[in-house]
């Protein structure tokens, strides 16, 4: 009897994001969508209300002003910039922490630190 030849099989997604991380590449949850430019970090956060939920359910909001400046709940105040296609916040009293954007749905995004690992998701009004 003849073998009968198979088709390779396509790889899993595991496997992909397990190729990624040896290869020293970021690996992001499925449920995110693309992740945005620094213009369009700009174009959505800038003058605008920004409503945040940290990942230890922490809320927070922020105005991000078009000269760099920010106000925070509580009173507080920083600086923000864009790095790349990095955002850059700096509550004042605070390092400076830059994160990678992603497009969750409409007006709602997922912060990405540096160290893979997922920050705030956001709303903006």
């Amino acid at each position: 009897m003849a073998a009968k030849l198979q088709r390779p099989k396509k790889p899993s997604v595991a496997t992909i994001v397990a190729i990624a991380a040896l290869m020293g590449g970021v690996a992001v949850a499925d449920d995110m969508g693309p992740q945005l430019k620094g213009r369009e970090i700009k174009a959505a956060f800038v003058d605008a209300q920004v409503h945040g939920v940290s990942p230890d359910g922490a809320k927070w909001s922020a105005i991000y002003k078009a000269d760099g400046t920010a106000e925070y709940n509580g009173g507080k105040t920083g600086k923000w910039r864009i790095n790349g296609d990095q955002f850059c916040n700096r509550v004042s009293g605070y390092d400076e922490a830059c994160v990678a954007v992603f497009k969750l749905g409409d007006h709602r995004y997922q912060f990405m630190r540096a160290d893979g690992k997922k920050g705030s998701i956001v709303s903006v009004e």
